[in-house]
């Protein structure tokens, strides 16, 4: 692909002040002519742009789709970034793609976590196969069998604490009584976990693969134990500063810092379109608490990719999957199983060029994916607003302009 030095054109600014006169907002970076290969079949920047611009919704169906919408594409050193929707709803306020947006990353929030652990594990401090009732013991059944591989790999058997506390995402919707009484206050991690195990495990640990956040709390207490430090500290301290993602941080109150993407919500016991649902309390913590941005994501998982986090063996083991059955059946397609999962990082294998590893996170108000070469070389982000929506969906939102992506670099 050749991308190339992006600025706003004048033509974008009039697309979205045209947009913002018909209630649909859209913007996007303007590429040169001397574009790369596939621009006339409709894979080039603004094959990106349509595709990015079809996400979002419209006034005659305002709570099916996204409300915001914005792309990114990298490779090498070149770079396309768009947007479209509206950054503010209430306020009828545009995404504009030269911002640099904030938003809820959800379980993204995972790879972090799993990179500070495997740090741990390569300064001897801890060991893969370590039995977590030795660091955290009493913490959660089944101590002496669980791993802090199995935690990784989503293997331990230990239930999903989402279900519990939003029963209703299962069928993916969701209540606000529900969502108020989980998000209104800070929940403590050990709480949610209590909340969590209390029926016991769902499968003898390393015997399936199950999708569940509370892994990922219980490895972030595990961090805590082992460096006797705040897991935020830990955070800042190993990531954060180390690769100055300066619109990073994991808050430790309800309020974003600007300038932010509003989140939004359909919830079936409302009579709203969307609720503004972007001041809240995380209770995925060290699961899905964090926020961050486009830019800031792409540098994590271009640092962690490349090497400059972890040693080269426990990128390997990172990258390593479990190849364990499910635990259920009917999970949507391109959701992590054991043959994609590695340790905090997910594989996939659409792309003829070569396979990407990163995350996605859903929560209440966002929705995010990251995808990157093993090498670190090329990368394909998006993030939308506007989850849960008032119908069902069949897969993530920005799918479709993933797709295009993926086709936009050569797949």
């Amino acid at each position: 692909m050749r991308l190339t030095t992006v600025r706003l054109s004048r033509r974008a600014v009039l697309r979205g002040s045209a947009a913002a006169a018909t209630g649909l907002a859209a913007s996007a970076f303007s590429i040169s002519p001397r574009a790369w290969p596939g621009e006339d079949s409709g894979t080039g920047p603004e094959g990106l742009q349509q595709a990015l611009d079809g996400l979002v919704g419209t006034a005659a169906d305002p709570a099916d789709q996204p409300v915001a919408a914005l792309g990114m594409v990298r490779d090498g050193g070149e770079l396309w970034r768009g947007a479209a929707g509206y950054a503010d709803r209430d306020a009828q306020r545009l995404a504009h793609p030269a911002i640099d947006y904030r938003f809820r990353i959800g379980s993204a929030t995972k790879t972090f976590t799993a990179t500070i652990v495997l740090q741990l594990v390569g300064e001897g401090r801890i060991g893969l196969d370590d039995p977590i009732g030795r660091q955290l013991p009493g913490l959660v059944p089944g101590e002496d069998r669980i791993t802090v591989r199995s935690l990784l790999n989503m293997t331990s058997g230990l239930p999903d604490f989402l279900p519990i506390l939003l029963p209703s995402l299962r069928h993916g919707i969701s209540s606000y009584e529900e969502y108020r009484r989980a998000s209104f206050r800070p929940i403590e991690p050990r709480d949610v976990i209590g909340q969590a195990v209390a029926a016991g495990p769902r499968f003898e640990a390393g015997t399936a693969f199950d999708y569940s956040t509370t892994n990922y709390l219980v490895l972030g207490l595990l961090i805590e134990q082992v460096t006797g430090r705040p897991y935020r500290t830990v955070l800042h301290h190993r990531i954060i500063r180390r690769l100055r993602l300066l619109q990073t941080d994991l808050p430790a109150g309800p309020a974003l810092r600007p300038p932010y993407l509003h989140g939004y919500a359909h919830f079936h016991d409302l009579a709203e379109q969307w609720t503004d649902v972007t001041r809240r309390f995380e209770p995925g913590w060290s699961g899905g608490g964090m926020v961050s941005t486009l830019a800031d994501l792409s540098r994590f998982f271009s640092a962690l990719l490349s090497g400059d986090l972890l040693r080269p063996d426990l990128l390997d083991a990172m990258t390593t999957t479990s190849g364990a059955p499910p635990a259920a059946s009917g999970a949507p397609p391109g959701a992590p199983d054991g043959g994609t999962y590695g340790l905090g990082l997910q594989r996939d294998d659409r792309s003829l060029r070569h396979p990407t590893w990163g995350h996605g996170g859903d929560t209440h108000g966002y929705n995010n994916r990251v995808h990157t070469t093993a090498d670190g070389a090329a990368q394909l982000l998006a993030a939308t607003t506007g989850f849960p929506a008032r119908t069902p969906r069949h897969g993530p939102p920005y799918e479709p302009f993933i797709d295009a992506a993926f086709a936009a670099i050569g797949s």
